[in-house]
Parts: structure tokens; C-alpha cells; sequence
């Protein structure tokens, strides 16, 4: 089970160390090619995938190893991630979620009660 989180991501072979269709063959490897890279991935998705994954691998009477190289990713399976608060303002949403290029252009009013609304949902305070 791959711990990386550049190697979940179609087409990015290069810079990626990952491995080759050869050592592919020589045993499976988890965890890599799952998605796009114009899709997101998280920590929390890849602890889903994983434990997932080894739970699948030890009914099957085998011993999963790690690895890889992202600390984030082999944190949260170590130790778990902690349960973030659901943004109640435009900001959590990935479709409505300004472009910069708005975002510098917001008036400073504007741009406080943007902020405001982030930091209260963050603080798990109503908006």
C-alpha cells in the first residue's frame, strides 16, 4: 500500500519515483493511479483507502507494508486525523469558492466578512 501522495494521481510519472510496469508485475501495489490530477485527494480520503484496503489484504491472509513517503498520510493512519467543521459559508464550497484574481478584488469590508465567516466556521462558532 503505497504512502504517497503524489502517486495516487493518473499520468504523473515523472518526478514521482513511481514504480515501473515491471515492479508492478513482481507483486501489487495499492494506491496508485486511483485518480485524475485534476481530481482532490486527501489525507482523510487516503486513511479511508488504506485501512480499507488493509483490512482486505489481511482477510486474504497476507501482511500489508507501507510504503512510501508522505508523513501526513502515515500520521493519519498512526494516529488519526481530527474531525475538521463543516464550513457553513460560500468559502467550503469548492464551486463557489472565489478565484484570486476576485479576491483582490473585494472590497477590504468585503473581504473581513469573508474572513470572519472562515475563521467562525473553523472556530465552530455560527457565522
Amino acid at each position: 500500500v503505497h504512502v504517497d501522495s503524489a502517486l495516487v494521481y493518473r499520468d504523473m510519472d515523472i518526478g514521482t519515483a513511481k514504480p515501473t510496469a515491471a515492479e508492478m508485475a513482481q507483486c501489487p501495489h495499492h494506491l496508485i493511479d486511483i485518480i485524475d490530477p485534476t481530481d482532490a485527494y486527501s489525507a482523510a480520503q487516503f486513511h479511508s483507502d488504506a485501512t480499507r484496503l488493509m483490512s482486505d489484504i489481511r482477510a486474504r491472509g497476507h501482511i500489508p507494508l507501507l510504503a512510501g513517503g508522505t508523513m501526513l498520510y502515515f500520521k493519519a493512519l498512526t494516529e488519526g486525523l481530527s474531525d475538521l467543521p463543516q464550513l457553513p459559508c460560500p468559502a467550503s464550497s469548492k464551486a463557489s469558492a472565489p478565484s484570486v484574481s476576485s479576491i483582490c478584488a473585494y472590497s477590504p469590508s468585503r473581504l473581513a466578512s469573508a474572513i470572519a465567516c472562515t475563521s467562525s466556521a473553523l472556530r465552530g462558532v455560527p457565522a
